[in-house]
């Protein structure tokens, strides 16, 4: 006998047997219906119980993931606040460092325009020297500035190398905070 066929008859065999059970427990149902109702409310209750416990293992298995992930949350925090905290320290050392840097560079400053202040005032009308017979003027030396020319210059210069000792320090804390956020963007693991 081919095998659909035997499949065929278990499966018309089940249907009758089916059958049969329904009318079963329809006639149990009108002889004894409280007791047909304690048997489908604890058919029931088994059937909740097995579903309850089946939720129970995922809300488990959820909660073990939700803690899981709070604990690597917790551990990346930790280590985003101590690479915080080293960027904060190194920054203000880098500050300090500048701040020092630029205070030399004011007393320099401070003591060459003191020195700057013995040289004479530019006069009210400035005398040009003007060529003659085709010659050119006669150059000026550093020496030979007025009081206010040699102290602008002064400032200017002074101003330039604070701004450079300001850029050298915004590099450094630059560099140094791209150097710890690539060591922390490598250690983060990556969840797909």
């Amino acid at each position: 006998m081919p095998l659909f066929l035997a499949i065929g008859k278990f499966l018309l065999g089940g249907v009758q047997w089916l059958a049969i059970v329904a009318q079963f427990v329809m006639d149990f149902v009108k002889r004894n219906p409280w007791q047909a109702l304690c048997i489908a409310l604890v058919a029931l209750s088994a059937l909740l119980w097995l579903r309850t416990d089946r939720i129970a293992g995922q809300r488990d298995r959820a909660l073990a993931t939700v803690a899981e992930m709070h604990r690597q949350s917790k551990a990346a925090d930790k280590s985003y606040r101590a690479t915080e905290k080293r960027l904060a320290d190194n920054a203000r050392s880098i500050t300090k460092e500048k701040n020092d840097a630029i205070a030399d560079l004011v007393a320099d400053r401070n003591a060459l325009l003191e020195q700057l202040r013995t040289r004479p005032r530019r006069p009210a009308t400035a005398a040009t020297t003007v060529a003659t017979n085709g010659q050119a003027a006669p150059g000026c030396t550093g020496a030979q500035l007025y009081r206010d020319d040699s102290e602008f210059l002064a400032r200017e210069a002074s101003l330039s190398d604070e701004i450079r000792i300001s850029l050298k320090a915004c590099y450094a804390q630059y560099d140094d905070a791209r150097e710890k956020m690539q060591v922390l963007q490598d250690a983060t693991p990556v969840n797909p």
